[in-house]
């Protein structure tokens, strides 16, 4: 059985694939989406193009191939491509201080701890959680940065607590406190530790 030709309703190439594609690129689909506006309903009504219909898109594609950007164009999308290339530099740095931050909390757990190794961890942990208050994906829904910034400030609530115990201690007992964590928390630190 031969199928019937389809073309996509936005620039009238022929749709390849499979038999409900309506259209030739996600581009297109992206673009027919973008033209409705937000108000439509997001209903495709697919229409044969006409021959006129398909020469002029054709043209009109050709054509705007053929027109140079503004000269702004270039500078934008120069900047732009910086401003990802800085954010993502800075949140794979930020990730590296996270798992530095996690494995050196996760390898203390259990061991004697000095008042003044709990307190240098902390610093550490309180300059992470400020640096991720920064993170550009933070207010991104599906993003683990809001788990990350909240795992960190539950470390700092976990030696603030031994820090507590150590400075409560009497002067003939030892100053030095340790942490347990439970294996579903140890089990989500470890986790949080894969990039996203």
């Amino acid at each position: 059985m031969k199928e019937k030709k389809r073309f996509c309703p936005y620039c009238g190439n022929e749709v390849d694939g499979r038999p409900n594609k309506v259209f030739c690129s996600s581009l297109c689909k992206g673009r027919h989406f973008r033209d409705l506006g937000p108000a439509s309903n997001n209903e495709v009504e697919i229409e044969e193009p006409t021959l006129a219909s398909l020469q002029t898109a054709q043209r009109s594609t050709f054509t705007s191939a053929l027109q140079s950007p503004t000269p702004a164009e270039p500078e934008e999308l120069y900047q732009l491509n910086q401003k990802r290339e800085e954010q993502a530099w800075e949140v794979e740095s930020l990730h590296d201080k996270f798992c530095s931050v996690v494995r050196e909390f996760l390898q203390s757990e259990g061991c004697a701890l000095s008042k003044r190794s709990i307190q240098r961890m902390m610093s550490r942990v309180e300059q992470l959680a400020r640096d991720y208050n920064r993170h550009p994906y933070l207010k991104e829904p599906g993003n683990s940065a809001k788990s990350r910034l909240k795992a960190l400030y539950d470390i700092l609530d976990v030696l603030a607590e031994v820090c507590q115990e150590v400075s409560s201690k009497l002067l003939w007992q030892a100053e030095e406190g340790h942490y347990e964590l439970k294996d579903k928390w140890r089990n989500k630190l470890r986790d949080l530790l894969i990039a996203d």
